[in-house]
């Protein structure tokens, strides 16, 4: 019951800043979008560098997360020049670290990890940044029809599974027992379907047939966001990224289908606009 209270209590004051963030278009909505994106950030940074870390695996979790907050400072400011000049300096501290360092075979591991950690979350939130300045409404899309999928997945996977005498037919067992390809089918649909409602809202400027194929590309974004976080956890042996938020758990858990989203859609966009 307290886990439930906890869960609730978060995400009601997760939605309210969502939203806020999304319907005022003043300083009040930018301001807690700006907060958010570099809070997320740095968390979420933080955890996939200490998770590798537990797993004996060498990484900076104090310089990289440091990094990524700021260049998405810079991103949500509008000032990409900077963010491009604070990716330079991360690389060249990260070297200069591996120069001075006394042991340079661990000092090249964690040099990999932590570039690998900074580049695989800084340039997804720099393109979901510019997704929110393109339009709110167009970063709602994007979040909506990925947590749509998400659950429209788990529903047909779950009801599938309890009225199939066998169970339902598992796709990736190894990496993630619950998915199936019954779900991946009732979650490709729910994704397009809710695609075709809700992108003339959005004002894209595109045909509407093209919601189906951003619908489905979304879909598949989301599950691959999904799969390799679990894959990921499950090669380090934890169970959940970490457990900032109450009730909920950690950031990574929250934003990993956004990751790859984010960098998908915008790329979508960015060639038929």
């Amino acid at each position: 019951m307290k886990t439930f209270l906890k869960r609730t209590f978060s995400s009601v004051i997760l939605l309210t800043l969502f939203f806020t963030a999304i319907f005022n278009h003043g300083t009040l909505g930018k301001s807690i979008f700006g907060l958010l994106v570099v809070l997320l950030s740095f968390f979420s940074v933080r955890e996939f560098t200490t998770i590798l870390i537990g797993s004996d695996n060498k990484a900076n979790r104090n310089i990289t997360p440091a990094f990524a907050a700021l260049t998405a400072l810079f991103a949500v400011l509008q000032w990409y020049n900077f963010a491009i000049v604070a990716a330079v300096a991360f690389i060249v501290i990260q070297w200069s670290l591996f120069l001075l360092s006394k042991n340079q075979m661990d000092a090249m591991r964690s040099i990999l990890n932590s570039t690998a950690a900074y580049f695989l979350f800084a340039v997804p939130i720099v393109l979901l940044t510019w997704l929110y300045h393109c339009s709110p409404y167009i970063f709602l899309y994007l979040v909506l029809i990925t947590k749509i999928s998400d659950i429209g997945a788990y529903i047909v996977g779950t009801v599938t599974n309890a009225l199939s005498k066998g169970g339902n037919h598992k796709m990736i067992p190894s990496i993630s027992p619950g998915k199936s390809y019954e779900g991946a089918v009732g979650g490709i649909l729910c994704a397009m379907g809710a695609s075709y409602i809700i992108w003339p809202m959005c004002k894209f400027g595109l045909p509407l047939w093209l919601s189906l194929v951003a619908g489905a590309i979304l879909f598949f974004g989301s599950m691959a966001g999904d799969l390799a976080e679990s894959a990921f956890k499950r090669t380090c042996g934890v169970k959940d990224s970490g457990h900032v938020i109450p009730g909920i758990g950690g950031v990574f858990d929250l934003v990993d289908s956004l990751l790859i989203n984010g960098a998908v859609f915008a790329i979508f966009l960015y060639f038929l606009r």
